[in-house]
């Protein structure tokens, strides 16, 4: 019997020092595109950049500062703040008073310019930042898109979630493996709080049920992923996607499947 805790489960992965990658693709977990780290320095710190070589990254502040050098310029990242690095583009981070920092990479050969997006431009476009769910269902949540079609990428697709004390996300149970493979990492949910992970292709039989907390990663090749917060957590969590058709399988809702049993749910409002 298959045991989906060792392959698709990452706990803790926000514990080391520098920039470094915590999940990577391989047979084990089934992705072949995305990788997902962090780049956690102290005050004072310098952190040099990966090599980009056939590879676009993206970054997302998650707390602290950061300054980045990319592409010529310097960007100061603050929380919720993301940056698109391009291919073959080398880059350095920098913390005057500490940063913790998501950082992903994916396979790309799209020649695109570094792009910043700060936080204040996503919240009040109605096109990135939308409320899901409802009330009485305990499925309310907000959800920001921070590298999704503002953004020229390949591969890429960036953004989190937040939702209310208690609720379900991710709700409807709903897959997207023929279009884009998934990673969440869970943040702001510090202890005691946790929630509940689900993954499966079958809700007979679940591939994985999983308590998730700050810092852990669940990799989602494939399957329906909801996930609920526990009383009084307000669960979030960063979802990270790689497009398995570069440019066209970017789009947000392209291939989304509903499990049958909810089809009538509204997945977005």
């Amino acid at each position: 019997m298959t045991d989906y805790k060792q392959k698709w489960y990452y706990p803790a992965t926000h514990t080391k020092k520098g920039l470094y990658l915590a999940v990577t693709p391989e047979e084990k977990n089934e992705l072949r595109f995305l990788s997902y780290g962090r780049a956690i320095l102290n005050a004072g710190e310098t952190a040099p950049g990966r090599d980009l070589t056939g590879k676009e990254a993206a970054l997302l502040g998650l707390s602290g500062t950061a300054q980045v050098e990319a592409g010529g310029e310097t960007f100061t990242l603050n929380k919720h703040d993301s940056l698109y690095i391009p291919k073959g583009t080398e880059f350095k981070i920098s913390t005057r008073e500490g940063c913790d920092l998501c950082y992903l990479e994916a396979p790309s050969n799209l020649e695109a310019p570094v792009q910043f997006v700060p936080f204040e431009s996503v919240k009040d476009d109605k096109s990135l930042h939308f409320s899901v769910g409802e009330e009485a269902l305990s499925t309310r949540r907000e959800v920001y898109t921070t590298i999704g079609h503002n953004v020229k990428a390949e591969r890429i697709v960036l953004g989190f979630t937040y939702g209310e004390s208690g609720n379900w996300t991710s709700w409807p149970p709903h897959e997207h493996a023929t279009t884009r493979e998934e990673i969440y990492i869970f943040f702001d949910m510090p202890a005691p709080h946790f929630g509940i992970q689900f993954v499966f292709t079958d809700p007979k039989e679940m591939e994985l049920v999983v308590p998730v907390r700050d810092g852990d990663a669940v990799a989602i090749p494939r399957g329906y992923h909801p996930n609920v917060g526990s009383p009084g957590c307000k669960i979030g969590f960063i979802w990270a996607m790689a497009a398995i058709e570069p440019v066209v399988d970017r789009d947000y809702m392209k291939g989304v499947t509903v499990l049958e049993d909810y089809k009538d749910v509204k997945f977005i409002d």
